[in-house]
């Protein structure tokens, strides 16, 4: 069974297939999962504290949580959207 891939790819196989799934949808998927689980339902500060608990420097936190919670998964959407075909 050959089948063509949404990147333009023609004639695919079975493996070629689930590698393309795994690679540009579940990845981007999980990392979006992962940012909202970090960024919106445990909270940056949770990480922070973590990194800072024996006294460690933890510079730029508000970069950090910018990052975490608006800039990566909305880049990872992009991402995802280009995986996609969308654009």
């Amino acid at each position: 069974m050959e089948v063509d891939l949404p990147n333009g790819a023609k004639g695919q196989q079975l493996l070629d297939v689930v590698d393309y799934l795994a690679n540009n949808i579940f990845m981007p998927l999980v990392a979006i999962g992962t940012c909202i689980l970090v960024g919106w339902i445990i909270k940056p500060k949770t990480i922070i504290d973590e990194a800072t608990k024996n006294g460690e420097k933890f510079g730029r936190r508000w970069l950090y949580t910018a990052m975490i919670k608006v800039v990566a998964p909305i880049m990872l959407f992009v991402l995802l959207l280009g995986s996609l075909g969308v654009y």
